[in-house]
């Protein structure tokens, strides 16, 4: 887990991320902070164009919170 943050990866695993997935089709931590905090439903998030949302189990810092979420 920490190896990630120790070996500067974080960057390099968000630039893979977004270079298969837009960022437009993901649901990201912000968007979420922006409708109040309040889950949308499945039907909303399609609706809204978001097709994937990422959860880690580890929190990996600043960077990882604007697209992936912590567990």
């Amino acid at each position: 887990m920490l190896k990630l943050v120790w070996q500067d990866m974080v960057p390099v695993l968000l630039n893979l991320t977004l270079s298969v997935f837009p960022i437009d089709t993901i649901f990201t931590p912000p968007e979420l902070l922006l409708i109040g905090g309040v889950w949308p439903s499945m039907d909303e998030l399609v609706a809204r164009g978001k097709r994937v949302m990422f959860v880690s189990g580890a929190d990996y810092g600043l960077a990882m919170n604007t697209v992936i979420f912590t567990k």
